[in-house]
């Protein structure tokens, strides 16, 4: 048995309708879909998006739980490549989210990165090459 791809991450967030806005808006991301899913305890109200208006992914899943809460944010993060990372670190904070690691270069990747939060602490890693910095 072998992988044939990686499709999706799934966040589960408290508020679908102040996620969304916030992975649209500040990270560019495309809303493809929203949908409720049955499931018993994991029942969902869920948000599709992909960075391309694609489906074939890879997808960002937003889901709400509807008989649930929503686990403590910081177990996992998504990373994100931008073109203009203080840009995007500025949205990040005007949106509500917050700044963990300020922008920094990291040579051994050939990379300037920064961690941010999302407004309800979801940890997400942008990153830009080195010598782009919008």
């Amino acid at each position: 048995m072998s992988l044939t791809a990686f499709t999706f991450t799934k966040i589960v967030v408290a508020d679908l309708d102040r996620a969304v806005p916030f992975y649209r808006d500040v990270i560019g991301l495309r809303l493809l879909c929203r949908f409720t899913a049955a499931g018993g305890e994991y029942a969902q109200e869920e948000a599709v998006m992909g960075a391309d208006g694609k489906k074939d992914g890879p997808l960002l899943l937003l889901i709400r739980y509807l008989a649930k809460p929503a686990p403590m944010p910081g177990s996992a993060w998504t990373g994100f490549a931008v073109e203009d990372l203080p840009a995007v670190v500025d949205a990040v904070e005007r949106s509500g989210g917050t700044v963990v690691v300020p922008v920094h270069d990291v040579p051994e990747y050939q990379l300037t990165v920064a961690v941010v939060t999302d407004p309800e602490g979801h940890l997400i890693e942008l990153t830009t090459p080195i010598g782009v910095r919008g």
